[in-house]
């Protein structure tokens, strides 16, 4: 897969804002494991993208 993207939705501006206000969410539980294990995989993050630049 060559990009992760994340909708965000309407009132929230980045997805590091979804994750803290939203904590106990199925989405800040999906972005909190992008951010914390994508780079294992050869994904970097560029705003609410997971571009994948290779690896795994």
């Amino acid at each position: 897969m060559p990009r992760v993207d994340y909708v965000l939705p309407e009132g929230f501006s980045s997805v590091e804002q979804v994750a803290a206000v939203q904590r106990r969410s199925f989405s800040a539980m999906e972005i909190n494991f992008l951010k914390e294990n994508a780079a294992a995989y050869g994904y970097v993050q560029r705003g609410n993208v997971w571009v994948y630049t290779g690896g795994k």
